[in-house]
């Protein structure tokens, strides 16, 4: 975590708004859109370190020896693009014993900058569990660090939103893809958070 927040520091400014709204206590699913490779690390170091998180990340890139410690070491797990029951059976545990989890629900980065339909396995996850999701919308990223550019443009400012809980305690699990509806609701509010904020941004 704090290799992670010095490389933010260092190279970019980031401003982060709603860190209250963050539950105290207890697991939590903190969800935001995805633009650049930096998004895990920006949202794994917007809150305090006493709140740890488990990422998830495609297999290919632990590969590399020192990839793979270091995501090792920031609680990355490796999991396939489509379909790998195991990688969510294993988060499922994890947040049933009281662990929190950084997820992307489009589930790829998005090479426009756009937000991309967000796909069922949140809502699965979430419907599993009943943890809250905690939405935010990260703004700059894809410019400080654009698809198909491997080095970083400092002084770029990010922005971090975050926005109040979400619960779905009254969700019918036994509607019709009633995952997917998880997974839209959560996008949405994403969608919604830098409106929300913009009048307390200079």
């Amino acid at each position: 975590w704090i290799a992670s927040l010095i490389f933010i520091k260092f190279n970019f400014r980031r401003r982060v708004f709603g860190r209250d709204n963050a539950p105290s206590k207890g697991p939590f699913i903190f969800v935001s859109n995805h633009a650049s490779y930096i998004d895990p690390l920006v949202l794994g170091t917007a809150l305090p370190c006493s709140r740890w998180f488990y990422f998830l990340a495609k297999k290919d890139l632990f590969e590399k020896p020192s990839k793979d410690w270091y995501l090792r070491k920031i609680h990355a797990l490796p999991v396939d693009r489509e379909g790998d029951v195991a990688a969510i059976k294993t988060v499922v545990k994890l947040l049933r014993s009281g662990r929190s989890l950084v997820l992307f629900p489009e589930g790829t980065r998005s090479k426009e900058a756009k937000l991309r339909p967000a796909k069922p396995g949140v809502g699965f996850i979430v419907a599993k569990t009943k943890v809250p999701v905690l939405p935010a919308f990260i703004e700059g990223s894809y410019e400080c660090m654009p698809d198909g550019i491997d080095s970083v443009k400092k002084g770029s400012l990010l922005k971090v939103f975050i926005g109040k809980p979400l619960y779905f305690d009254n969700i019918d699990y036994n509607s019709k893809d009633v995952y997917q509806k998880i997974s839209d609701d959560i996008m949405r509010s994403i969608d919604r958070l830098k409106d929300t904020y913009a009048h307390k941004v200079s």
